[in-house]
């Protein structure tokens, strides 16, 4: 065991008694054990399953700080109403799904996702706390781009195959993953108070840029594409944004060899003529198994990436690719209908909550970060629709995230506030005005 192993024992040990007084500092570790994988890194503590750990010192602490009444369990709006309702659909799923076993195996990780998820909104209810976890989650992921772009700069160029595990094993998921993080670093070069940190934001950047282009993934490189559309035409500093997405891609270009530029030059291309490619195909015959595997379960699909168990029933023993390459089909095959109409639900009520924020005004900081925070959304929706992700934790997280600024802002601007608004909201229901009021 190395100074590594030993130093992530260290940090990760110590937090658990901080958790049991402090359940916030205990979701803090958390976030950081599932972004930025210290156990990965550390190789010989990679199977010990260190968030767990925390984890039941999180809930512990919370049951006895809510049992105080120190802190709140959950926010009830209505992205957690759909979230808590997602779960239970997981839930019902996996019990109905072809094989059960791997049904409840993804249905307890999911169950997890939104648990942590749910809790988020009644522990992150300050700006303060909301930044702070708003940063461990975009540092942790920006200091992995930087850690792969550096290792791409000094060895000429790299293809990555692979991420660093979790739902970010897979070489294009770890892609998506940056890609959300991208608008979350900007976030936070434009509002942080501490310049220190603002300056760390932009050097993240460029960094991460490189790292989707070193991940080889074409799906990474059509999300970075609409992330770079959103970034720009949103900074009023555009050609600052500009000149720092063309740095990124000439650092890449300049420090990679001729034979890795050949190689993504060639891979790149087949987003255009995806027609020969033979991956590509193999996407689209994924998708239309997917539609037949819905057809034929409509309610509750197959289970919880029970996909693969069913897959040579529609797609015969020879198909390559098993599975569905697409998050909306993905759902509507493995958990029906009514999973896929709450997943849309939610992202959409998440993207119209947020854009309630920025036209409010004030706060800027709010205003900031729910563009930004729709942004990373928006990446995850244009990545979902190329991979099988429809399971990431970061999605889920982002949707309690604005459940935790609404609350921050509403905090932020007081008591006073929030009852006039509270007033305001009754004046305006339509039910409740005198019908000679209505047109």
């Amino acid at each position: 065991m190395g100074l590594r192993d030993l130093s992530v024992l260290v940090m990760v040990y110590a937090s658990i008694p901080l958790a049991l007084v402090r359940p916030f500092w205990g979701l803090i570790v958390f976030s950081w054990l599932a972004y930025m994988r210290p156990q990965d890194i550390a190789w010989a503590i990679s199977q010990q399953r260190l968030s767990y750990l925390v984890a039941l010192a999180l809930l512990s602490g919370l049951a006895i700080a809510v049992a105080r009444r120190r802190e709140r369990l959950l926010t009830l709006r209505l992205q957690t109403v759909l979230l808590l309702a997602l779960g239970v659909w997981f839930v019902i799923t996996a019990m109905t799904a072809v094989e059960t076993n791997i049904g409840f195996r993804w249905a307890q990780l999911f169950a997890k996702i939104i648990l942590i998820s749910v809790i988020t909104t009644g522990l992150v209810r300050t700006r303060e706390r909301f930044e702070a976890i708003i940063l461990v989650i975009a540092f942790s992921l920006g200091l992995l781009g930087v850690k792969c772009g550096l290792f791409g700069v000094l060895h000429g160029g790299v293809q990555l195959y692979q991420g660093p595990g979790g739902f970010m094993a897979d070489n294009n998921h770890f892609a998506l993953a940056i890609n959300m993080a991208i608008p979350l670093l900007v976030g936070i070069a434009m509002v942080q108070r501490q310049k220190l940190i603002r300056l760390a934001a932009v050097a993240m950047v460029p960094f991460c840029i490189m790292t989707i282009f070193f991940t080889f993934s074409r799906g990474g490189l059509v999300t970075f594409a609409v992330v770079t559309i959103l970034l720009v035409l949103f900074s009023r500093h555009r050609l600052l944004a500009v000149a720092l997405v063309g740095l990124s891609i000439v650092s890449f270009v300049v420090v990679s060899s001729d034979e890795i530029l050949d190689t993504y030059k060639a891979r790149a291309e087949t987003i255009r003529t995806y027609e020969e490619d033979t991956s590509a195909s193999n996407r689209l015959r994924a998708w239309e198994i997917s539609w037949w595997v819905f057809n034929d379960h409509p309610i509750f699909g197959v289970g919880p990436y029970n996909f693969q168990a069913v897959f040579e029933d529609y797609g015969g023993a020879d198909e390559k690719s098993r599975v569905a390459h697409n998050s909306f089909l993905q759902l509507l095959a493995e958990n029906g209908l009514p999973a896929f109409t709450l997943f849309v639900a939610l992202i959409m009520v998440t993207l119209w909550r947020l854009e309630r924020i920025w036209l409010t005004g004030e706060p800027y900081w709010a205003r900031i970060y729910a563009r930004m925070m729709q942004f990373s959304i928006l990446a995850y929706i244009t990545g979902g629709m190329l991979l099988n992700m429809a399971y990431f934790d970061l999605f889920y997280h982002l949707v309690a995230l604005s459940v935790s600024l609404e609350v921050a802002v509403e905090t932020e601007r007081g008591p006073a506030w929030a009852a006039a608004r509270a007033i305001h909201k009754k004046d305006d229901r339509w039910w409740a005005q005198p019908s000679t009021a209505r047109v």
